[in-house]
């Protein structure tokens, strides 16, 4: 594992105590929309490094996919990936390095079957 400046984990950290929910074991939810309201609303705090991307669970019901940035005043070194279901399964989470976030993108932009994107 790479060792980051301090300052990258910062906001990452700030999540974590925000939502220890999402890290601790055995994970125990009352209610998902809530949690999500929650994110969203702490969120708002971090314009520039944390950004909400809405989808939907398996059971086609309202989901968010927190992304939080890990960078320095001079690099960036990747992101962490948060993903609250409204009504399926439980909460994960990744980190994509900047290979790794380049590759995603790479490849939602070729998820494009009738030329919408433009």
């Amino acid at each position: 594992m790479p060792n980051f400046p301090a300052e990258t984990n910062t906001i990452i950290h700030a999540f974590g105590d925000a939502f220890p929910e999402l890290f601790t074991y055995p994970r125990r939810f009352d209610d998902l929309a809530v949690l999500q309201e929650r994110v969203t609303t702490w969120a708002e705090q971090y314009p520039e490094d944390v950004h909400i991307v809405r989808c939907d669970d398996a059971m086609f019901a309202s989901s968010i996919l927190v992304l939080i940035d890990h960078r320095s005043k001079k690099e960036y070194f990747g992101t962490s990936v948060v993903y609250i279901p409204q009504c399926q399964g439980e909460p994960a989470n990744f980190f994509l390095y900047p290979g790794d976030r380049r590759a995603l993108l790479q490849a939602l932009n070729k998820l494009d079957p009738r030329g919408l994107q433009k």
